[in-house]
C-alpha cells in the first residue's frame, strides 16, 4: 500500500481549506487510515494486521508518514507526535508476533476491565457499554448514507480500528461525509481514547501505532477545518 507523502495546502487564500475534492489529500488519508484501523482491527496473527504492521515498520516514518501533529507538550520537530511514533515503532522492531498477539489480546479483547477500551460508546453513552446510543446513531448515519460494510458482525462499527477504516473507504467512496462522520462519530473521543491506549500499552510498537494514529487525525481535523460534536465523555 502506497502512502503519498503530503503534497496539498493547507490553507487557501481566503483562510479556508477545501481538500475534500484533492485527491492527494483523500488517498493519503485512505492509506494510512486503513493502515493504522487494520492494526487495531485485527490481531496480529491475522495476514491483514500482519501485512498493516509490516508495511508500517518499512516506512520512514519521521519523514514519509503524510500527517504529524504537535506534541502533547506544544513543541514541533524532532519531538512531534510523529517523530515520537516513528521512535517508539523502532525500537519494537525486535517485538515478535507472539508477544503482539497477547498484547493486543490484552489491549482490544480481554478478558478482564480494558483500560484503554478501544469502542466509542464506552466513552460516549452514560453506561459505558458496548452498543450504546453513540453506537445506534452511528449505524443510523450508516443507513441513511447508504454506507455498507462488511465486516464482522459481532464487532461494533465503532470500535477504533473499524471506523478507523470505514473513514479511509469513506474518503475515497463518499468523501463528503468524511467530515461529518470524524467530526460527529470518531473525533470527539479518539484523541482521548489515544492517550489511554499510550499509556496502557506494555510494547513499543502499540504505543506507536497509538501516537501515530493520534498525530494522524489531529492533523486531519486540523486540515478540514472539522470542530468535533461536543459531547461528554464518561469515562
Amino acid at each position: 500500500m502506497n502512502v503519498q507523502q503530503k503534497s496539498y495546502s493547507r490553507v487557501k487564500a481566503d483562510g479556508t481549506l477545501d481538500l475534500l475534492g484533492d485527491a492527494g489529500f483523500l488517498e493519503a488519508y485512505a492509506a494510512t487510515a486503513k493502515l493504522l484501523g487494520t492494526c487495531f482491527a485485527y490481531s496480529p496473527k491475522e495476514e491483514a494486521s500482519m501485512r498493516a504492521l509490516a508495511a508500517i515498520r518499512s516506512m520512514d516514518i519521521a519523514s514519509d508518514w503524510p500527517f504529524d501533529a504537535e506534541a502533547e507538550d506544544g513543541t514541533t520537530g524532532e519531538t512531534s507526535m510523529r517523530a515520537q511514533a516513528a521512535s517508539l515503532v523502532e525500537d519494537g522492531l525486535s517485538e515478535d508476533e507472539a508477544s503482539l498477539a497477547q498484547e493486543y489480546q490484552r489491549l482490544f479483547v480481554g478478558p478482564g476491565h480494558l483500560a484503554a477500551a478501544p469502542w466509542g460508546s464506552v466513552y460516549l453513552d452514560r453506561d459505558k457499554v458496548l452498543y450504546g446510543c453513540s453506537w445506534v446513531e452511528l449505524r443510523a448515519w450508516m443507513r441513511e448514507h447508504g454506507v455498507v460494510v462488511k465486516y464482522d458482525e459481532h464487532v461494533p462499527e465503532d470500535q477504533i480500528g473499524r471506523i478507523l477504516v470505514l473513514s479511509a473507504e469513506i474518503a475515497l467512496q463518499k468523501r463528503e461525509l468524511l467530515p461529518e462522520l470524524l467530526g460527529n462519530h470518531m473525533l470527539p473521543w479518539a484523541g482521548h481514547y489515544f492517550n489511554l491506549l499510550l499509556a496502557d500499552a506494555r510494547l513499543a510498537t502499540y504505543k506507536g501505532l497509538a501516537q501515530l494514529a493520534h498525530a494522524t487525525i489531529t492533523d486531519v481535523q486540523m486540515l478540514l477545518g472539522i470542530t468535533p460534536a461536543n459531547r461528554r465523555l464518561y469515562r
